[in-house]
């Protein structure tokens, strides 16, 4: 797949690309820990639609009971407000890190659930660290299942305010079907 143009983006840190894909150079890191990639492991593709910054206001906390999670909630929002294609969020309240990809799968599939992994810089809470979230997300029926990967920040959730890399990871079993990384910064 051909490169995408690159975007122009007033807010960019010096030294650092936008793109629209992930078919850039990853941000500060090296190939040594990301996961193989086969073509032939999974029937699955998945198409990258936007990745950057939007902004949500605050409607409520739901609880996780998985332990993954630094608050132990997730945040329920107004809606996204999508902003800019960008690999770099900077960390304000009711910004999010915003990802839309589509996930294209054979008809007839009876593979219906996929892992969401989110692997993000270390967050300390409480005398506990955290550093990765999963969970699965059911397809829908089809040949076609809009995903959105997303992580918000606000004011309440301080040990979340973290600089760093960010890794919005797409499983089916044990075959990597997608991967975005995007870095954070505490202004």
């Amino acid at each position: 797949m051909p490169a995408q143009p690159q975007l122009a983006d007033p807010f960019a840190l010096p030294g650092i690309q936008l793109s629209l894909v992930d078919t850039q150079p990853d941000l500060q890191s090296s190939d040594a820990h990301k996961p193989p990639r086969s073509k032939s492991c999974s029937t699955m593709q998945v198409r990258l639609i936007r990745a950057g910054l939007a902004s949500a206001s605050f409607r409520s906390a739901v609880s996780d009971e998985s332990g993954q999670l630094a608050y132990g909630i997730m945040n329920d929002h107004n809606g996204y407000t999508y902003l800019r294609n960008t690999n770099v969020i900077p960390i304000a309240d009711g910004n999010w890190i915003y990802i839309f990809v589509q996930v294209l799968h054979p008809k007839g599939s009876n593979r219906t659930v996929i892992t969401e992994k989110i692997l993000h810089p270390p967050m300390h809470k409480d005398g506990q660290t955290y550093s990765q979230f999963t969970r699965q997300l059911d397809l829908k029926p089809g040949n076609q299942t809009n995903v959105e990967l997303a992580w918000g920040f606000y004011k309440r959730y301080p040990a979340e305010w973290v600089s760093g890399e960010w890794r919005f990871q797409l499983w089916d079993r044990n075959c990597l079907l997608f991967e975005k990384r995007i870095q954070t910064i505490v202004p």
